[in-house]
């Protein structure tokens, strides 16, 4: 090899020596810190059970498998009743930060602090959508109507309908009436918090000229009236029968069949029940009776 050519080749090395970047053993990764909240089993009795704490990221599953958990998430072992804060406290759970809890909230998705529930279905008015719990959505039923102190809320599909007063104390609770169904009849008024409700098609609920009453009916061609006194109920469950409870306080009629016919009015405190197929039960004319029909083509009444 020339000599010339040697030194063009060392000039090359050379060159290429200063402009490759030296080489640096790589470092580990960083083990970046994770906050948990963890369990501390020996804890006195009057310290808290949890614990702030920093750790690194690779020791967080096995602190799970300890049971421990994070601040701003479920509390292990309590179903999502109750939820980190950013101490480690557990706090109930308060999904739409509206200041109830999500154990006792009646519309636990949307805020709504008033709890408010004019149609009586255990859902706040915040999310109603199924104002007659038939699992059907309140937009796709095909005949409904809703009344609620005096304002008809929705009628959809049925001739006949429904009807409301306002309470008859200022401040008093809601009178609600639900009628589903069509050539269904449901009202509730002239007092305070009447309810009624109907299911069916060509059948009656009246809740009236009282405090408290309900009046419900699931089936066809069936009426249920709860009026005239203070904390009446009337329950039909079938088609073709009756319930009256009425012309008196606190009393109890229900049907459970067809054909049947219960009635509990004329005095307080009386119950009349029919479980079965064209059979009668009358309370009527006194205080305290009770009379219980369980078997078909029967008819029983107070003494």
């Amino acid at each position: 090899m020339s000599r010339r050519r040697s030194s063009t080749l060392l000039a090359l090395a050379v060159t290429l020596a200063v402009l490759m970047p030296t080489a640096v053993s790589a470092a580990p990764p960083a083990d970046h810190k994770a906050e948990i909240c963890h369990f501390r089993a020996d804890a006195e009795p009057d310290a808290p059970l949890w614990k702030l704490l920093a750790i690194g990221n690779r020791a967080v599953e096995q602190h799970e498998l300890h049971g421990d958990g994070f601040p701003g998430r479920a509390v292990p072992g309590t179903d999502g009743a109750y939820t980190f804060d950013d101490l480690c406290n557990p706090v109930p759970t308060d999904s739409d930060q509206d200041g109830v809890p999500d154990a006792v909230d009646n519309c636990p998705g949307v805020m709504n602090p008033d709890q408010s529930d004019r149609y009586g279905s255990e859902k706040g008015d915040a999310c109603e959508d199924d104002s007659d719990d038939d699992g059907i959505l309140d937009v796709d039923e095909g005949r409904i109507c809703i009344s609620i102190d005096g304002v008809e809320i929705m009628k959809i599909g049925i001739r006949i309908g429904c009807g409301s007063t306002p309470p008859a104390t200022p401040g008093g609770a809601s009178n609600i009436a639900v009628a589903h169904g069509f050539d269904s009849e449901a009202y509730a008024q002239n007092g305070d918090n009447n309810t009624a409700v109907v299911y069916w098609s060509d059948s009656t609920a009246v809740a009236q000229n009282g405090n408290n009453n309900t009046a419900f009916v699931d089936g066809a061609l069936s009426v249920a009236r709860a009026e005239n006194g203070d904390n009446n109920t009337a329950t039909v469950i079938g088609d073709m029968s009756g319930a009256a409870a009425r012309n008196g306080n606190s009393n109890t009629a229900t049907v459970d069949g067809f054909f049947s016919t219960a009635r509990a009015q004329d005095g307080n405190h009386n119950t009349a029940i029919v479980v079965g197929r064209n059979s009668e039960a009358s309370a009527t004319a006194a205080d305290g009776c009770t009379v219980e029909v369980s078997e078909d083509f029967a008819t029983m009444a107070c003494p």
